[in-house]
Protein backbone atom coordinates (compact mmCIF):
# COMPACT_ATOMS: atom_id res chain seq x y z
CA UNK A 1 0.00 0.00 0.00
CA UNK A 2 3.10 1.75 0.29
CA UNK A 3 3.33 3.09 3.90
CA UNK A 4 6.31 0.68 4.57
CA UNK A 5 9.77 -0.44 2.88
CA UNK A 6 11.31 -3.46 2.94
CA UNK A 7 14.91 -4.36 2.85
CA UNK A 8 16.93 -7.67 2.65
CA UNK A 9 19.98 -8.15 5.01
CA UNK A 10 22.35 -6.14 3.28
CA UNK A 11 19.90 -3.35 3.83
CA UNK A 12 19.05 -2.89 -0.61
CA UNK A 13 15.06 -2.29 -0.80
CA UNK A 14 12.60 -5.59 -1.67
CA UNK A 15 9.53 -5.62 -4.04
CA UNK A 16 6.79 -6.17 -1.89
CA UNK A 17 5.39 -8.30 -4.90
CA UNK A 18 8.08 -10.79 -4.81
CA UNK A 19 7.34 -13.41 -2.77
CA UNK A 20 10.08 -14.79 -0.19
CA UNK A 21 12.34 -11.77 -0.56
CA UNK A 22 13.82 -12.51 2.98
CA UNK A 23 12.79 -9.22 4.33
CA UNK A 24 15.01 -8.20 6.87
CA UNK A 25 14.04 -4.58 7.67
CA UNK A 26 11.67 -2.75 7.50
CA UNK A 27 10.76 1.31 7.27
CA UNK A 28 7.82 3.82 7.15
CA UNK A 29 7.30 5.73 4.03
CA UNK A 30 6.81 9.01 4.33
CA UNK A 31 3.04 8.62 4.09
CA UNK A 32 3.08 5.47 6.85
CA UNK A 33 5.12 8.25 9.31
CA UNK A 34 1.86 10.23 8.37
CA UNK A 35 -0.97 7.57 9.43
CA UNK A 36 0.99 6.89 12.48
CA UNK A 37 1.95 11.19 12.96
CA UNK A 38 -1.77 11.77 12.95
CA UNK A 39 -3.59 12.25 16.17
CA UNK A 40 -7.27 12.75 14.89
CA UNK A 41 -8.54 9.17 14.66
CA UNK A 42 -11.13 9.89 12.02
CA UNK A 43 -8.23 11.72 9.93
CA UNK A 44 -6.17 8.37 10.21
CA UNK A 45 -8.80 6.24 9.09
CA UNK A 46 -9.68 8.68 5.80
CA UNK A 47 -5.75 8.56 5.27
CA UNK A 48 -5.44 4.72 5.51
CA UNK A 49 -8.52 4.58 3.25
CA UNK A 50 -7.09 6.12 0.97
CA UNK A 51 -4.28 3.53 0.82
CA UNK A 52 -6.79 0.86 1.09
CA UNK A 53 -8.86 2.04 -2.07
CA UNK A 54 -5.35 2.09 -4.02
CA UNK A 55 -4.49 -1.19 -2.85
CA UNK A 56 -7.60 -2.83 -4.02
CA UNK A 57 -7.47 -1.34 -7.34
CA UNK A 58 -10.14 1.81 -6.78
CA UNK A 59 -12.81 -0.55 -4.95
CA UNK A 60 -13.56 1.69 -2.51
CA UNK A 61 -14.33 4.51 -5.04
CA UNK A 62 -16.84 2.03 -7.04
CA UNK A 63 -18.24 1.10 -4.02
CA UNK A 64 -18.78 4.51 -3.07
CA UNK A 65 -20.27 6.05 -5.88
CA UNK A 66 -22.25 3.48 -6.69
CA UNK A 67 -24.02 3.61 -3.11
CA UNK A 68 -23.74 7.30 -3.16
CA UNK A 69 -25.35 8.08 -6.95
CA UNK A 70 -29.30 8.47 -5.65
CA UNK A 71 -30.26 7.57 -9.41
CA UNK A 72 -29.48 4.17 -8.82
CA UNK A 73 -30.86 3.37 -5.82
CA UNK A 74 -29.18 0.99 -4.51
CA UNK A 75 -28.59 1.86 -0.65
CA UNK A 76 -26.32 -1.69 0.45
CA UNK A 77 -23.78 -4.45 -1.25
CA UNK A 78 -23.90 -7.89 -0.16
CA UNK A 79 -21.23 -10.16 -0.05
CA UNK A 80 -22.62 -12.21 -3.19
CA UNK A 81 -23.43 -8.94 -5.31
CA UNK A 82 -20.14 -7.56 -4.22
CA UNK A 83 -18.60 -10.79 -5.85
CA UNK A 84 -20.58 -11.03 -8.79
CA UNK A 85 -20.84 -7.42 -10.72
CA UNK A 86 -18.36 -5.16 -8.18
CA UNK A 87 -15.48 -6.94 -8.47
CA UNK A 88 -15.84 -7.29 -12.63
CA UNK A 89 -15.80 -2.92 -12.94
CA UNK A 90 -12.95 -1.86 -14.97
CA UNK A 91 -10.82 -5.49 -14.15
CA UNK A 92 -9.10 -7.05 -16.64
CA UNK A 93 -10.34 -10.64 -17.42
CA UNK A 94 -13.05 -12.14 -20.09
CA UNK A 95 -15.60 -10.54 -17.87
CA UNK A 96 -15.92 -6.96 -17.33
CA UNK A 97 -18.73 -4.49 -16.50
CA UNK A 98 -18.59 -0.75 -16.35
CA UNK A 99 -20.36 1.05 -13.32
CA UNK A 100 -23.76 1.79 -14.53
CA UNK A 101 -23.75 -2.49 -16.18
CA UNK A 102 -22.70 -3.41 -12.52
CA UNK A 103 -25.76 -1.60 -11.12
CA UNK A 104 -28.01 -2.83 -13.99
CA UNK A 105 -26.88 -6.45 -13.08
CA UNK A 106 -27.52 -5.70 -9.24
CA UNK A 107 -30.78 -4.83 -9.96
CA UNK A 108 -31.92 -8.02 -11.59
CA UNK A 109 -30.41 -9.75 -9.10
CA UNK A 110 -32.52 -8.23 -6.48
CA UNK A 111 -35.58 -9.34 -8.64
CA UNK A 112 -35.09 -12.59 -8.17
CA UNK A 113 -35.99 -14.85 -6.06
CA UNK A 114 -34.30 -15.94 -2.94
CA UNK A 115 -34.43 -19.25 -3.94
CA UNK A 116 -33.37 -18.25 -7.50
CA UNK A 117 -30.59 -16.40 -5.82
CA UNK A 118 -29.02 -19.46 -3.95
CA UNK A 119 -29.75 -21.49 -7.06
CA UNK A 120 -27.17 -19.33 -8.97
CA UNK A 121 -24.80 -19.35 -6.38
CA UNK A 122 -25.31 -23.61 -5.84
CA UNK A 123 -24.27 -23.76 -9.29
CA UNK A 124 -21.54 -21.33 -9.12
CA UNK A 125 -19.89 -23.31 -6.74
CA UNK A 126 -20.19 -26.51 -8.55
CA UNK A 127 -19.14 -25.35 -11.80
CA UNK A 128 -15.82 -23.42 -10.04
CA UNK A 129 -13.81 -25.81 -9.09
CA UNK A 130 -10.58 -26.03 -9.84
CA UNK A 131 -8.26 -28.59 -12.03
CA UNK A 132 -6.03 -30.44 -9.47
CA UNK A 133 -3.46 -30.92 -12.47
CA UNK A 134 -3.76 -26.93 -13.03
CA UNK A 135 -1.15 -25.97 -10.08
CA UNK A 136 -1.31 -22.57 -10.87
CA UNK A 137 -4.58 -21.97 -11.09
CA UNK A 138 -5.09 -20.22 -14.18
CA UNK A 139 -7.62 -22.03 -15.96
CA UNK A 140 -10.61 -21.91 -13.59
CA UNK A 141 -11.72 -19.63 -10.79
CA UNK A 142 -11.95 -21.39 -7.28
CA UNK A 143 -15.58 -20.50 -6.03
CA UNK A 144 -14.42 -21.20 -2.03
CA UNK A 145 -11.38 -18.58 -2.60
CA UNK A 146 -13.40 -15.93 -4.05
CA UNK A 147 -15.83 -16.02 -1.72
CA UNK A 148 -12.91 -16.07 1.44
CA UNK A 149 -11.55 -13.37 -0.28
CA UNK A 150 -14.35 -11.20 -0.18
CA UNK A 151 -15.09 -12.00 3.08
CA UNK A 152 -11.61 -11.13 4.27
CA UNK A 153 -11.83 -7.96 2.43
CA UNK A 154 -14.93 -7.41 4.14
CA UNK A 155 -13.68 -8.09 7.37
CA UNK A 156 -10.07 -6.90 7.39
CA UNK A 157 -10.18 -3.89 5.13
CA UNK A 158 -13.69 -2.40 4.23
CA UNK A 159 -14.51 -2.43 7.73
CA UNK A 160 -11.25 0.02 8.72
CA UNK A 161 -12.30 2.72 7.03
CA UNK A 162 -14.51 5.61 7.65
CA UNK A 163 -16.72 4.91 4.53
CA UNK A 164 -19.19 1.80 5.57
CA UNK A 165 -21.22 0.41 8.12
CA UNK A 166 -22.00 -3.50 8.06
CA UNK A 167 -24.91 -6.15 8.89
CA UNK A 168 -25.65 -9.23 7.54
CA UNK A 169 -24.77 -12.46 8.55
CA UNK A 170 -21.48 -14.54 8.31
CA UNK A 171 -22.51 -16.34 5.20
CA UNK A 172 -23.75 -13.41 3.76
CA UNK A 173 -22.65 -9.76 4.84
CA UNK A 174 -24.19 -6.39 3.70
CA UNK A 175 -21.93 -3.21 2.99
CA UNK A 176 -23.75 0.51 4.13
CA UNK A 177 -22.57 3.75 3.67
CA UNK A 178 -21.70 5.21 6.68
CA UNK A 179 -23.79 8.65 7.66
CA UNK A 180 -20.40 8.90 9.96
CA UNK A 181 -18.14 10.70 7.76
CA UNK A 182 -20.88 12.70 5.60
CA UNK A 183 -20.81 14.48 8.81
CA UNK A 184 -17.26 14.94 9.26
CA UNK A 185 -16.37 15.75 6.00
Amino acid sequence: MGLICRYNKNKKPNSPYIKNNNNVFVSLTDDGLKVINEENVINRKFIISKFVDKFLNGCIGNLLEILRNQDNKIDYINTYEYMFFITAIDFESDFILTKSEAVSYIKEYRKLSKIQQKSITKSLKKDMIPDKKDKKGKDKKDFHNWKNETDSLFDNFLSETVYFNFAGTRECKIIHLSKKWLIQR
